[in-house]
């Protein structure tokens, strides 16, 4: 695995070069790499390797052209998975990346705010497993929002 990705990177580092002023990748030819959006929102693309063929994410390559090595996990601080432009990534554990996965705004019929729980004479959040408890429903929700990008409209 380890080889296949060194073989990748290469790969990536000699036949494309990311253009940070239009925040695109480019190939030999001066041509955008546009790929396409799966799924999940991603773009990707395939390349031809000489061990086969491999489908990457746009976001890890431009990681790649600008830091030479595939990243663990790439989080997209907008939320804007498709917002591939180096200043919107960041490499995270997959922990943190778990925290910053959007949620569905669904109210909590105790509290009518998502994520904020009514207990005894508190209010709570979750985060990770802990729980954290906080007097007034509104102090708790901007905890919880701090995180980062917790909610998504559906």
């Amino acid at each position: 695995m380890e080889r296949n990705n060194e073989q990748l990177v290469r790969h990536l580092r000699e036949r494309y070069w990311y253009d940070a002023a239009q925040g695109v990748v480019r190939n030999r030819k001066n041509q955008v790499v546009k790929g396409a959006v799966n799924g999940r929102g991603y773009v990707v693309f395939d390349v031809l390797l000489k061990s086969g063929r491999a489908f990457v994410n746009l976001h890890q390559v431009v990681w790649v052209l600008q830091y030479g090595c595939m990243p663990t996990q790439i989080d997209h601080i907008n939320g804007n998975p498709s917002d591939n432009r180096i200043e919107n990534l960041r490499e995270v554990t997959p922990s943190e990346n778990c925290l910053n996965r959007l949620r569905p705004w669904k109210p909590n019929p105790s509290t009518g705010l998502p994520g904020v729980y009514k207990k005894g004479d508190g209010f709570h959040i979750v985060i990770g497993n802990k729980y954290y408890k906080f007097r007034d429903k509104f102090e708790a929700f901007h905890m919880l929002t701090m995180l980062g990008r917790m909610f998504r409209e559906d």
